[in-house]
């Protein structure tokens, strides 16, 4: 079987059935300047993405449960969705109409389906601009979830931007004798490490994915999908192209499969759905490799920085938005306003408890001592207010003196309903041989050419030529 028979597909909003009745179980709501009053205390439904053990979901949410009814007059009802089933599950609620009323939103092209489905609340007259200033999100990124004048989400920005990693714990980064520090690590030197840890663990994957994935980012701007990219967002170039027919595509996935061919990668890794973290903790693989927004680390574990850290279209991916359902706006906002502002709530969804998941230096120094729950903090903003209290600066992105890199789309936000069946059949074709050609399942020479013929016939031409004519519209505006 190929992996397009073994791997199902994870959709948001997908097909015309799916949307007719999302669309039946959403309608837009108008703004309301009018704040109702209620003797009852509310309960905001809020949901999270990550994967936790019960204990910790629960210890978490009684703690915010307690900071929200003293703070803000309000109960929360926390519910954590693993990050691979979110979406799907996401859907299903706003089917069954159990919509949280408060939630995250994974990705741009799932803030562009709820929108057009009417699932997003107009927070005109419940978030003004002055709030949204005091934020200090960037203006380029202001559109992402702008539509007709009024905002429909809050974007999270945590000023991070994102580079490739290679992630281990520090018991195999001692066997290994890497060095402190930071610095850029080779491809050629991740495989010699790799071989190392072959011989090392003979009992042990080198190489295990996360969530399915082995790698997704090889220095494009994925402009909201990858289909149709920036294949070097570090240079100036904004000519949209397909990444699957990139020399660098091939020379990657050329990569991959030698690896897999000697033995450093897990056998079918792109079956799974499991997190790299606990398939290392479990001791199944050494490492994994994953997009990243930190420059530190948690307690017990090294990352190998593999790319230079960059501001792109990818930065803007969760964002934040109140249901159309949500018999409580009012206060889906006021709690929402309180995760970005208080800094009590943001350190508890950031890092969990004091003593319990984290500790405090004397200088104020935050350490995550158990990351089973700050392994899901790149989800939750917050990141301005939880440093009014302690300081996070072993947890920063890359060093202050670093030169902040932006790709030239930095900002930019696609109009996808231009190309929607197209894009529909493309993610198909793309979900069938992607993960199999980056885990070094499938052999590159043969398969790439099906690959991108199969992409042609659904239509990825004409998504790169709408992309290219929005983006060159999005620069001329921006005097780019």
């Amino acid at each position: 079987m190929t992996p397009a028979g073994k791997m199902g597909r994870r959709t948001f909003l997908r097909g015309a059935m799916g949307a007719a009745l999302l669309l039946a179980s959403c309608s837009r709501t108008e703004s309301s300047g009018a704040r109702p009053v209620s003797e009852a205390l509310p309960v905001v439904r809020l949901w999270g993405i990550g994967g936790i053990n019960e204990a910790t979901h629960h210890r978490i949410e009684a703690r915010l449960d307690a900071l929200a009814r003293e703070k803000l007059g309000l109960s929360v009802k926390l519910t954590m969705v693993t990050r691979s089933s979110y979406n799907e599950r996401l859907n299903i609620a706003f089917l069954q109409g159990e919509a949280p009323d408060l939630f995250p939103i994974y990705q741009q092209s799932a803030f562009d389906s709820l929108y057009d489905s009417g699932c997003l609340r107009n927070l005109h007259g419940y978030i003004d601009e002055d709030y949204l200033n005091s934020l200090r999100i960037p203006r380029p990124l202001w559109g992402c979830t702008r539509r007709d004048g009024d905002y429909y989400g809050v974007i999270q920005y945590s000023e991070t931007m994102q580079f490739t990693t290679c992630q281990m714990r520090q018991e195999t980064a001692d066997a290994l004798s890497i060095p402190q520090g930071d610095r850029l690590w080779s491809w050629n030197e991740l495989h010699g490490l790799l071989l190392r840890m072959k011989e090392l663990y003979p009992d042990r994957a080198p190489l295990v994915p996360h969530y399915g994935a082995m790698l997704n980012y090889f220095g494009q701007d994925s402009l909201g999908d990858d289909l149709g990219v920036l294949v070097d967002e570090d240079g100036d170039a904004t000519t949209v192209e397909n990444l699957y027919d990139s020399t660098r595509y091939r020379m990657i996935c050329r990569r991959m499969r030698q690896w897999y061919q000697e033995g450093l990668i897990l056998p079918d890794a792109y079956e799974g759905q499991v997190n790299g973290v606990l398939q290392v903790l479990q001791g199944i693989g050494c490492c994994f490799l994953q997009r990243s927004g930190e420059y530190g680390a948690s307690d017990g574990w090294v990352r190998l920085r593999l790319s230079e850290p960059t501001f792109d279209t990818y930065t803007n991916y969760v964002f934040w938005g109140v249901s159309a359902q949500s018999a409580q706006p009012w206060q889906a906002v006021q709690l929402l306003q309180a995760i970005y502002s208080d800094p009590d709530i943001a350190l508890l969804l950031l890092f969990g408890e004091q003593e319990t998941d984290y500790r405090l230096d004397a200088a104020g120094e935050l350490t995550v001592t158990d990351a089973s729950w700050s392994g899901n903090k790149w989800a939750w903003p917050g990141w301005q207010a939880a440093q009014q209290k302690v300081s996070l600066e072993k947890l920063r992105l890359i060093p202050k003196e670093t030169q902040v890199r932006y790709s030239p789309a930095y900002g930019f936000v696609c109009d996808a309903s231009a190309y929607a069946a197209e894009a529909e059949a493309c993610k198909t074709v793309v979900e069938k041989y992607h993960k199999g050609l980056l885990c070094g399942f499938l052999e590159p020479e043969s398969t790439i050419p099906a690959f991108l013929q199969e992409l042609e016939d659904a239509g990825i031409n004409a998504i790169i030529q709408e992309k290219q004519r929005q983006l060159d519209a999005w620069l001329a505006l921006n005097g780019k």
